[in-house]
């Protein structure tokens, strides 16, 4: 679902795509290493915010923001 080697890219998506500024500064979140560790969880808690809205919304949201996004063919969509 998401892969975010570089923390300006997760920080980006976090604060002006998903408006949830809260999960770039919790220490399990903060590095690479954290993140996969804690996986799970920040999958969870994106995917909570995702389902608020439909693909169109959060593409909308996405574009100029320098995350990569695509649609699957099965109504899903992808942010790395």
């Amino acid at each position: 679902m998401s892969g975010f080697v570089m923390f300006r890219k997760f920080k980006s998506l976090v604060e002006k795509v998903l408006e949830l500024p809260a999960l770039a500064d919790m220490p399990r979140f903060s590095t690479n290493e954290t993140r996969v560790k804690n996986r799970t969880e920040l999958v969870q808690l994106i995917t909570d915010k995702l389902m608020k809205n439909d693909m169109v919304y959060w593409l909308k949201r996405l574009a100029g923001t320098g995350c990569v996004s695509s649609i699957g063919a099965r109504t899903s969509f992808t942010i790395c």
